[in-house]
């Protein structure tokens, strides 16, 4: 499946007032934050956008497109099936990176639940004790199951089977299943850790 089967898509009638909120809003993001949410899909946005502004007319009907594109990072990848480095994805279809947690808040092994790479998918942030940061999905690689943080023993164990999991590493020390967990990429910008793409 191409990432043009993925299209994230919304059609609304609006009047011209509610248009012009609905554009002032998401400048007003893209201006103080550098992200916006569209179909609640958060788009962190990069410093350099190709923007491309077309009108047609057709049959009667007129449309305005105003495209803006970026080359896909990893995440964009994963959510929108296999690619190369050259194909650009629009804000209309390109996942985006998705923010796990505010890095001053975070102490030595703390750990954050989150979703990824879709809502319906679980993962863990741990930081390790000199506060570098690990991210691995929570999905057993044995039978799918969900795996839990032992705050005693400080590794991600599977409560069906057995495994247990380093968080150095994800790599698997004990029970069935594959060597390693798969790894979520991550990003910090600023004081913000973001998800941006998962291996495996």
């Amino acid at each position: 499946m191409s990432w043009k089967d993925k299209k994230i898509e919304d059609v609304k009638i609006m009047d011209q007032k509610e248009v012009g909120r609905l554009l002032e809003r998401i400048g007003k993001d893209i201006l103080e934050k550098g992200e916006v949410e569209i179909l609640g899909r958060r788009l962190v946005l990069p410093k350099r956008i190709e923007v491309e502004t077309e009108y047609k007319e057709k049959e009667g009907r007129n449309k305005l497109e105003i495209e803006l594109k970026w080359y896909g990072d990893e995440i964009a990848s994963h959510h929108l099936g296999t690619r190369n480095d050259t194909e650009a994805f629009s804000s209309g279809i390109t996942a985006s990176a998705v923010k796990i947690a505010t890095l001053s808040k975070l102490s030595p092994w703390e750990m954050v639940n989150f979703n990824y790479p879709t809502s319906a998918d679980n993962a863990i942030l741990i930081v390790l004790p000199e506060r570098e940061l690990r991210a691995y999905s929570t999905v057993c690689a044995h039978k799918g199951k969900s795996l839990r943080w032992d705050e005693q023993s400080r590794k991600l164990r599977c409560p069906t089977h057995g495994a247990v999991f380093t968080p150095e590493t994800g790599e698997k020390i004990e029970g069935p299943g594959d060597r390693f967990l798969k790894k979520v990429r991550i990003e910090t910008r600023g004081d913000i850790v973001f998800a941006v793409g998962i291996d495996g």
